[in-house]
């Protein structure tokens, strides 16, 4: 890694993360970042559930147990440097393109503290929120935004990134980023309200 990125961890960070871009999260399905509203009673629900990883999948067995794991979050378009979703409408490529495979995720942001290089559950499996909104007050198609604020954390290994390449060198690299969150909030950009916010300190303490 260079060392223009080794020396990140310490410093402070603020990241932006749209979700729910193509409207509520349809009935049996639960995206790991999801809403629902329901009019009748006028009210909003947010999910944010973490993803779970084996240390194995980034290579960071031999810094820890191998029982060890590491929650965190998906960047779903880690290529836009917008902290809202997407109002384009248009066909980004010709009607007659053939359909492309994606080859899955690329940037996954884990959530490290100080008690995790321990073993000890830090986070909740998910973060859910509740609040009554006036249905004027939602725009299906802009979504919500999820900040997270606080500092470049260490993965096991003490590197605040990892990268690695399961199917070999022709593929590119998926990375981890290691962030020490303080706050993570999710606010409403057609309101810019606050629909919830969880203090990382709170957490632990009530722990």
């Amino acid at each position: 890694m260079p060392q223009d990125v080794a020396k990140l961890a310490g410093r402070r960070f603020e990241l932006a993360i749209p979700f729910g871009c193509t409207g509520p999260a349809p009935k049996g399905a639960e995206p790991l970042l999801s809403w629902r509203y329901d009019a009748a009673v006028k009210a909003l629900r947010i999910n944010v559930q973490l993803t779970e990883w084996q240390a194995s999948e980034w290579n960071l067995a031999d810094a820890v147990a191998s029982s060890r794991k590491i929650e965190g979050l998906w960047v779903r378009w880690p290529w836009s440097s917008s902290e809202v979703c997407s109002q384009n409408v248009g066909q980004a490529v010709a009607t007659d393109a053939k359909p492309i495979t994606l080859p899955g995720q690329t940037l996954a942001i884990g959530l490290i503290g100080p008690s995790d290089l321990a073993g000890k559950e830090r986070f909740p499996r998910a973060f859910d929120a509740v609040k009554q909104v006036e249905p004027d007050q939602l725009n299906a198609a802009r979504g919500f935004v999820l900040w997270l604020t606080g500092r470049v954390g260490k993965l096991p290994d003490g590197q605040p990134v990892r990268c690695v390449q399961p199917a070999g060198v022709e593929q590119k690299p998926i990375c981890l980023v290691a962030l020490s969150p303080e706050e993570l909030r999710v606010e409403n950009p057609l309101s810019e309200d606050v629909v919830a916010i969880w203090s990382i300190g709170d957490i632990e303490r009530r722990d």
